[in-house]
């Protein structure tokens, strides 16, 4: 039988999302952030419309969007 699973260092993430629900759910889990809105830095122009194109597949969708 193998040896449980044990976390050595506390997790930590990068999250790019303003939602105060996610937040408290990594707060629950016990896992550090950093917000990281880009986007939204101070003198920015939004760099990507997150708007659907017309027939965009899903695929296509998430990797335009998603990029840093």
């Amino acid at each position: 039988m193998s040896e449980p699973f044990v976390l050595t260092e506390r997790p930590s993430v990068y999250l790019a999302s303003k939602s105060p629900r996610r937040q408290e759910l990594l707060r629950q889990l016990g896992i550090e952030f950093t917000e990281l809105l880009l986007r939204e830095a101070p003198g920015r122009e939004r760099d990507i419309v997150e708007a659907p194109r017309k027939d965009e597949p899903p695929l296509e969708y998430v990797k335009r969007v998603a990029r840093v």
